[in-house]
């Protein structure tokens, strides 16, 4: 890969990042913030979504809109971005 890529990532080690042929050691990359935005976010999910962030340790702002179709923008990255994907992915909540 040539320098300044940007790439999806696949799965992790705690030393590199799996990618679509191979893998990129982490110190080599800088991971880039990613904006993902939930609908239908209800009080219970709510609360199980902040559970989640503080035992993962995901220091983040879980910004929660309650007009019309209640939503919530959170924005990561790194491993993060992995373990909240997979974490809505797990419940198979709708995210973009």
């Amino acid at each position: 890969m040539k320098k300044g890529i940007v790439f999806s990532v696949y799965g992790y080690t705690y030393v590199s990042w799996t990618v679509s042929d191979g893998f990129v050691q982490m110190k080599d990359v800088k991971p880039v913030p990613v904006t993902s935005t939930t609908k239908g976010l209800n009080k219970d999910i709510k609360v199980e979504f902040r559970i989640f962030l503080k035992g993962e340790g995901i220091d983040t702002e879980l910004n929660v809109h309650a007009k019309g179709n209640p939503n919530a923008e959170i924005t990561v990255s790194g491993l993060n971005l992995v373990k909240v994907k997979q974490f809505l992915d797990k419940k198979d909540w709708y995210y973009k």
